[in-house]
């Protein structure tokens, strides 16, 4: 979950074989020594931009932990069993019976944003995304399944609280059947699996694979940031370093604890400096560091960006503008909500620049094409507009939006 500032401060089955035969490129070898190195430089510095931004004295000593998080009652794991082990289902493949216990325990399954552990998603049967994951992740633990959690680029889900707006980062569990039999000479990359999703859409993209310590890491920041808009300030933080321990360079944990910095500030400052020891500026330190370092996201210099803005440092805004085009962002989703906002503001070039990162990142999406054909037609370029709309047409996935952009196109023709 990402967390966005507005100011004043608002805030499946694939397979394939080969042979099994060794190849040596030293070339090859002395790359990925270099880009080793590299990471881990990476990762070092980002944790010595950790160390120099946290603040221990100001809050209150509190232990979070994620040992409970894929825990399940006996109850529970009864339940699963009498499912996964009767006969009704002894035909169907590990995965298979994995995915149909899931498919008929969780139909009535409720959205709901807040982040679970498994106990509490399996006895509400609600929570987010990363409720949903954490339980199928205790489940196939239990079965001895085995699961990859996977990013997936999707229209955010908005979350407003006061002054803080979250947006949801969406992730599913691939949970896999067993290995295959092995045969000399022959490696086999096969593997069946069951994908465990929320809400499933033709829109929706496969991103990276996160690995179970960016899993853990995205677990922390869903918490720090619900107990940040619940004001346990200390909490929001102890989360936020859990997640940073896990996964040292993710610039939304950096924006995450930059957010908290403000929001102590914005409250009082007088009071920010006496108890928590917050001095003003802690922020804008902590974003300018990551933006320097390029550790950063399209949100953090976005909030960046609105701070100076508050500041009066207009100067410092437009230096840092250009940053945004750096930013290595390749959700298409976070570019097209970026232009939206610049078209409603009536920045019209900001929003051409931004919608055609997002079709860069994203040319099988009809929006941001609709989105550069709007803009297009403010400044008059018809015929621009124009084809736009036919190319926004030609990636609609329904009906209703192919009939949409038909009528946009009729108009353009009177």
């Amino acid at each position: 979950m990402d967390i966005k500032c507005f100011f004043s401060i608002v805030l499946c089955f694939f397979a394939f074989a080969c042979s099994h035969t060794e190849h040596r490129d030293l070339n090859a070898k002395a790359n990925v020594l270099a880009q080793s190195a590299t990471e881990s430089q990476r990762l070092q510095h980002n944790k010595a931009l950790a160390l120099k931004h946290f603040n221990d004295q100001a809050f209150d000593n509190i232990v979070v932990s994620d040992a409970q998080l894929f825990y399940l009652a006996p109850e529970q794991i009864a339940e699963f069993d009498a499912f996964y082990h009767h006969p009704r289902y002894a035909h169907l493949a590990s995965q298979n019976r994995f995915s149909e216990f899931l498919t008929t325990r969780l139909a009535n399954f409720t959205y709901d944003g807040q982040t679970f552990t498994a106990t509490e998603a399996f006895k509400t049967m609600s929570g987010n995304c990363l409720s949903l994951a954490v339980l199928t992740t205790a489940l196939a633990k239990h079965a001895g399944l085995d699961i990859r959690y996977q990013r997936v680029d999707a229209p955010p889900i908005y979350e407003k609280h006061g002054n803080i707006l979250l947006l949801s980062t969406h992730v599913r569990t691939r949970v896999y059947g067993p290995q295959p039999d092995k045969r000399e000479g022959v490696m086999f990359v096969f593997r069946p699996y069951v994908t465990i999703d929320y809400f499933p859409s033709d829109g929706d993209v496969r991103g990276e694979t996160l690995s179970s310590d960016s899993f853990l890491a995205m677990y922390h920041r869903n918490m720090a940031a619900q107990a940040l808009i619940e004001q346990k300030y200390s909490t929001s933080y102890a989360h936020v370093k859990k997640a940073l321990l896990y996964e040292s360079d993710h610039s939304e944990t950096f924006n995450l604890l930059a957010v908290l910095y403000n929001r102590i500030e914005h409250k009082n400052t007088a009071l920010a400096t006496q108890i928590y020891n917050i001095k003003d500026g802690s922020a804008l330190a902590l974003y300018k560091d990551l933006i320097d370092h390029n550790n950063t996201s399209l949100n953090a210099i976005e909030n960046y960006l609105a701070l100076l803005a508050e500041k009066g440092n207009t100067s410092l805004v437009a230096q840092y503008a250009d940053k945004l085009e750096g930013v290595n962002d390749r959700n298409p989703y976070q570019w097209l909500r970026t232009a939206t906002e610049h078209y409603e503001k009536g920045e019209l070039r900001l929003a051409q620049k931004y919608a055609e990162r997002a079709i860069e990142f994203g040319p099988y999406l009809d929006a941001p094409q609709f989105l550069l054909a709007k803009v297009h037609y403010k400044l008059r370029r018809f015929g621009a507009s124009r084809d736009a709309l036919l190319a926004a047409k030609a990636l609609s996935r329904s009906t209703d939006g192919e009939k949409r952009y038909i009528a946009k196109l009729n108009a353009l023709s009177l």
